[in-house]
């Protein structure tokens, strides 16, 4: 899915003469949706086929981006580059349907992301490893964000609290990644 997924990202165009890119995600990621730019809204929408297979790699138990016996010191890492973007698409995705007043869809795609960061490094490299703490960190900060929101009720909370709990324990163990590192030429 990684793969297929791959070639249906659609790159930030950006605004013309306005804000940096950054700027405009962070304000609809930290204010709320009501503050996103139209280059942002379209980006988003037309990066939903690329979310939506994502997803369903992100549904499985694990995954592995690159087969072990592929690494060596020039191996691109193409589909794990996009996790951050998937982390970000979902980051807005999750804003947007919380003004729309869907807290638990919301919750259904952060919990997507986290269980995404976790997988990556699983099987792979040192640099896996890191795409997956920056996808996590980007997630972490919109969980937050959801979690104080006023719509979030106590059972989905607690629903939330628990599903994280599970997906955390599928984190890669530091040695994992070391051995791929090695065993790479």
């Amino acid at each position: 899915e990684f793969r297929s997924a791959k070639s249906l990202h659609v790159q930030y165009a950006g605004t013309p003469g306005g804000t940096t890119a950054t700027d405009e995600f962070e304000k609809a990621q930290s204010d709320g949706w009501e503050h996103a730019t139209e280059p942002v809204r379209k980006w988003l929408e037309a990066n939903r086929p690329f979310m939506e297979i994502w997803r369903k790699g992100t549904a499985k138990p694990d995954a592995q981006y690159q087969q072990a016996g592929e690494y060596h010191a020039a191996t691109l890492l193409n589909e794990v580059y996009d996790a951050r973007e998937f982390a970000r698409l979902v980051r807005l995705e999750s804003s947007r349907l919380l003004l729309d007043g869907h807290p638990d869809a919301a919750w259904s795609w952060l919990q997507t992301s986290f269980r995404m960061s976790r997988q990556i490094g699983r099987h792979g490299s040192m640099i896996e490893r890191l795409i997956g703490i920056g996808a996590h960190a980007i997630t972490a900060e919109a969980i937050v964000k959801w979690a104080n929101d006023s719509q979030v009720t106590t059972p989905l909370l607690k629903q939330a609290i628990r599903e994280l709990r599970v997906e955390q324990q599928r984190a890669p163990l530091f040695a994992e990644s070391v051995k791929v590192e090695y065993l790479s030429d």
